[in-house]
């Protein structure tokens, strides 16, 4: 139940907040619940992954692609996460979750994240890769970004992101 109140809560605040530009970062301030704790008494690492979530809902909200997409018939859908955990996060402690669009290719658009303790130190850090789906499958990113009036043309993508795809490689 908590992660629904959560959730609408998210979707709640994101009225509020200032829009943003697909190329800009969102701040989530959170605070650790505990439903949120493993059996060590710290933030479950898949937690992070579930908070993660929010901040995406957030952040797809706050730029507009979220209504723009679904007029569309098309959905954000995320297709990997690369995550390395730093430091734990405990019982009731406040942190905060940055997202933001760092690199994309023909498919795949690669948020770097950061969940930071109140003290500013890192807890967790990594990248997740999105995309949009509509109903005859993947939509490109040059065919989403008509939809959305982005004009992005190509990047370089950052070491950990061409590393990451590497390794994907030979998972299947």
């Amino acid at each position: 139940m908590n992660l629904y109140l959560r959730l609408i809560w998210t979707i709640f605040r994101s009225f509020f907040k200032p829009k943003i530009d697909f190329f800009d970062g969102i701040i989530l301030p959170l605070r650790i619940l505990p439903n949120d704790l493993d059996i060590n008494r710290h933030l479950n690492n898949g937690r992070y992954l579930t908070l993660l979530d929010l901040g995406s809902i957030d952040f797809f909200l706050r730029t507009g692609v979220l209504y723009k997409a679904i007029r569309n018939g098309m959905r954000p859908m995320i297709g990997g996460v690369l995550i390395t955990y730093r430091k734990g996060l405990s019982l009731f402690e406040k942190c905060t979750l940055t997202l933001q669009l760092k690199a994309w290719d023909d498919r795949w658009n690669y948020f770097h994240f950061e969940f930071r303790k109140a003290d500013g130190k890192l807890a967790a850090a990594g990248y997740l890769k999105g995309a949009f789906v509509s109903k005859s499958g993947w939509v490109s990113n040059d065919a989403a970004d008509e939809v959305f009036g982005y004009q992005r043309g190509a990047c370089e993508l950052p070491p950990a992101v061409e590393n990451w795809i590497r390794a994907e490689t030979h998972l299947f």
